[in-house]
């Protein structure tokens, strides 16, 4: 299996990576940003920086996710373009999907998803 490492964002809304996890490690890192969650913070940094993080397989490959609301969770997912042998496959961006879930279980439903599919399996989820 791939090493998944995740990645938040800090006050100076930089990027942190941090050392490589599973799914188990993912959950808890869920659970930890949606108990830390509060209903305002005293700055957009603060927010960010407290609301969003995410998962990395590697290049233009990953899951970024942002608690907006406990009922309100953006996600972004970005995979490499699925190969084929069509000569038309050279022109094929990466594969990008936005969007706004309405549960925590579907968070973590979705995370389980990267962690345990092949990024054409889980086009094929997405779609």
């Amino acid at each position: 299996m791939t090493a998944i490492i995740w990645y938040s964002i800090d006050r100076t809304l930089k990027v942190e990576s941090h050392e490589p996890v599973d799914l188990n490690g993912a959950v808890k890192i869920i659970d930890q940003y949606l108990s830390n969650y509060k209903l305002k913070y005293d700055s957009g940094e603060d927010a960010l920086a407290a609301s969003m993080f995410g998962f990395s397989r590697g290049d233009n490959d990953f899951i970024e996710i942002c608690i907006n609301g406990l009922n309100l969770i953006s996600v972004e997912i970005e995979l490499p373009s699925v190969k084929s042998n069509s000569i038309l496959n050279i022109f094929k961006n990466n594969y990008k999907y936005i969007e706004t879930l309405d549960s925590t279980y579907e968070l973590q439903k979705r995370t389980h998803q990267y962690f345990t599919l092949s990024p054409k399996e889980l086009i094929g989820q997405l779609k």
